[in-house]
């Protein structure tokens, strides 16, 4: 006989995933801050399993010395290449400075992310990056930048539109 949780324990187990799902949030948001205070920008090659999940070897507690603390933190979420993006992207609603970029390999053998600080500010010219397409042709200047007071994400309000687009979605504009 299986046996079955009761609601008691069923909260507790379910506190407990969110502390730590939480705590690899934070642990890899401080790491990637961390790197960043000693280069403009940071990136690394990860190997791929057919099933796109990491092809490093161990468990989190006995991972390579040269695997990074953010893979580390990704594996604890889900040890893939999605558990990569959903942590950039709970990182970079959480700083929007940090801006992720990643490239897949066409063989599906490695991903590659990189992540540097991005600093946008009323006046800069911006491009709109959602789910690694661009939604405009042409950049656009922010207008204003507003904080929403209950997710505490922050909003940009771009020349020609009405609505405010999440600052972790905005690429600043290269100018040649």
């Amino acid at each position: 006989m299986v046996p079955v949780e009761s609601e008691k324990e069923t909260k507790r187990r379910l506190e407990r995933e969110k502390s730590e799902h939480e705590n690899s949030v934070e642990g890899g948001a401080s790491w990637v801050l961390a790197m960043l205070e000693k280069r403009q920008k940071y990136g690394e090659r990860i190997p791929l399993k057919r099933d796109r999940s990491f092809d490093v070897p161990g468990d989190v507690t006995e991972l390579p010395g040269d695997v990074s603390q953010l893979v580390r933190q990704a594996k604890q979420m889900e040890y893939s290449q999605k558990g990569l993006y959903d942590l950039a992207k709970e990182i970079s609603q959480k700083y929007p400075e940090l801006r992720f970029s990643f490239k897949l390999d066409p063989e599906g053998k490695w991903i590659e992310y990189s992540v540097q600080k991005q600093n946008l500010s009323v006046g800069d010219e911006v491009l709109w990056e959602n789910h690694g397409s661009l939604q405009w042709k042409e950049p656009r200047k922010i207008k204003s930048i507003q904080e929403d007071p209950k997710s505490k994400r922050k909003y940009a309000f771009v020349e020609g539109g009405t609505t405010g687009i999440p600052l972790d979605e905005l690429v600043l504009n290269q100018k040649n």
